[in-house]
């Protein structure tokens, strides 16, 4: 019987809001920047977010700023 073996890393991702878009970074384990990218705030845009931040490996932690101007999630 042969057996898969799958890893993933560890993914932390971090949240700049503002009113219309927000920009997501997400790092890997070590803290090294794997990418920056800009969403819609809305509905659809966390989902694409989401997704993203899911494409680096396994999403572990994110913090997301906000402040009085950011829309909250």
């Amino acid at each position: 019987m042969a057996v898969t073996i799958v890893e993933t890393r560890a993914i932390t991702g971090g949240v700049d809001t503002h009113a219309d878009t927000h920009v997501a970074a997400a790092l890997d384990p070590v803290g090294g920047l794997l990418g920056v990218q800009e969403f819609p705030a809305t509905a659809p845009g966390y989902a694409r977010l989401l997704g993203w931040l899911g494409g680096f490996g396994t999403v572990c932690l994110v913090g997301i700023e906000v402040a009085t101007r950011g829309r909250t999630w």
